[in-house]
């Protein structure tokens, strides 16, 4: 097993002593691990509620918080990323369900049912990749890279924004409402705060331009980075699910007060369907259909839906065949990889909707293929790899939002040591600005060079 969740709450936490093992001998590392973290959390905890004893009756509020703890054991650097990822989905779907599980309590109770705000924190500890562990530099890019690029996810039109977008237009009356889930992502260093000497050395210029160094600053800001240097690098993951503000009542209330039984029947009138509607209808279906070029055969039947087709602005085919072999088949069919080895191409797919399942399986797919890719001898690395992974359901109506998706992808990528220049993003869309990349599905390709 590659992880192991522990969770509990500050008064009673779950802590294994030096001179006993926990129950299982081959997770012993990550038990060693999470205990190591509690551990210093309580200390820190209880030094902080000890000099604060005085202004706040020995109380400090974050110690009844309820914290729940988990390991990521591997030692890769792509790999540990699509662990982030993937805490980072499972939060926001835990926010999700609270909401729905709300609604139906408010549903069934009635609106006298005050809806509870979930608040909850997870502690990510990741102790055996050296990348992050040996360099904090690296730690505090990757993690600001990645908080960046889940801000910029909110300007994207992923295909369930749409769908929503789509029910609150044709859907039922009452449309679910959505609440407020946010997921903030902090990080811990063992060597937090430390500079480079590059840092510090502009740290000294600056201090000389001053002229003068306020003691007190530097020793608040030396006791904030070492309230923050953990034993392992680590992640703080807080998920909060808030309702959202109920205006919809108070607006309906001042629409019926001010509704007067003329204006309803003036409304009836105008959404009823006339003798004149049907017959534009019937020119707008016809008009199309009459005019049949001389080339080809006469056939009403085809002329009949063709002019359904063209008359409405088309309709949307649906294709028999599966997003992996429309792909595969368009890629073999434009000779995309005429530089490339087929030998050495790989296809998965993907039903993922949301920002954060995409970083996830693009990253897992990442990690597997480094692996593959050193195992090669030195003239399979030389003809090329390439990596092709299909997303139907993924940006599939904006390819700027996707080429966007594809960007922070590659920030993060060359944030990472051993893969910065070594990994090349191509995407494919069926609106791209080129058309030669042109595909019918989304396609995200990872080309490796050499390493």
């Amino acid at each position: 097993m590659s992880r192991r969740r522990a969770s509990c709450r500050k008064s009673n936490l779950v802590m294994y002593e030096p001179s006993t093992n926990p129950p299982h001998q081959d997770n012993i590392n990550v038990w060693s691990a999470l205990a190591t973290t509690e551990r210093w959390i309580s200390n820190t905890l209880t030094r902080l509620n000890n000099g604060n004893a005085g202004a706040t009756g020995g109380q400090n509020p974050y110690a009844r918080k309820e914290v729940s703890y988990a390991c990521e054991m591997t030692d890769e650097g792509a790999m540990v990323i699509a662990g982030i990822f993937r805490r980072l989905k499972d939060a926001r779907e835990m926010g999700e369900i609270h909401g729905k599980t709300e609604e139906d309590c408010l549903i069934e109770r009635g609106e006298t049912y005050e809806p509870g705000t979930l608040r909850q924190t997870q502690v990510i500890v990741i102790p055996n990749c050296d990348v992050m562990t040996g360099n904090f530099n690296v730690f505090d890019k990757l993690v600001q890279i990645i908080n960046q690029a889940r801000r910029n996810a909110r300007d994207y039109v992923t295909d369930v924004a749409l769908e929503k977008l789509d029910e609150k237009v044709h859907g039922a009356e009452e449309a679910e409402r959505d609440w407020v889930v946010s997921v903030s992502c902090a990080h811990l260093h063992p060597k937090f705060g430390k500079n480079t000497p590059e840092q510090v050395l502009k740290e000294m210029e600056e201090q000389e331009e001053e002229g003068e160094v306020d003691l007190h600053l530097q020793a608040y800001k030396e006791k904030r980075e070492a309230a923050r240097r953990s034993p392992y690098p680590s992640l703080i993951l807080e998920v909060q699910a808030t309702p959202p503000p109920n205006f919809g009542n108070r607006m309906a209330a001042s629409e019926q007060k001010g509704r007067s039984p003329s204006n309803d029947k003036q409304a009836s009138k105008e959404l009823e369907v006339t003798s004149q509607d049907i017959q534009r209808l019937e020119a707008l279906f016809g008009k199309p259909a009459a005019k049949k070029e001389e080339t080809n055969e006469v056939n009403d039947e085809d002329d009949f839906y063709n002019a359904i087709g063209k008359a409405i602005g088309g309709i949307e085919e649906i294709s028999s065949c599966a997003p992996m072999q429309l792909a595969q088949n368009w890629i073999a069919n434009a000779c995309i990889d005429d530089l490339v080895s087929m030998e050495l191409c790989a296809f998965t797919e993907t039903d993922a909707k949301y920002v954060d399942d995409g970083y996830e399986f693009v990253f897992t797919n990442l990690a597997m293929q480094a692996s593959k890719f050193l195992k090669l001898e030195k003239a399979a690395k030389k003809a090329g790899m390439r990596q092709y992974m299909v997303m139907p359901h993924f940006l599939s109506s904006s390819a700027t939002s996707f080429e966007h998706f594809a960007s922070e992808v590659t920030h993060i990528i060359d944030a990472l040591p051993g893969l910065a220049g070594n990994v090349h993003v191509i995407t494919f869309h069926p609106e791209h600005n080129f058309p030669e990349k042109r595909s019918p599905t989304p396609i995200f390709a990872l080309e490796w060079s050499k390493l």
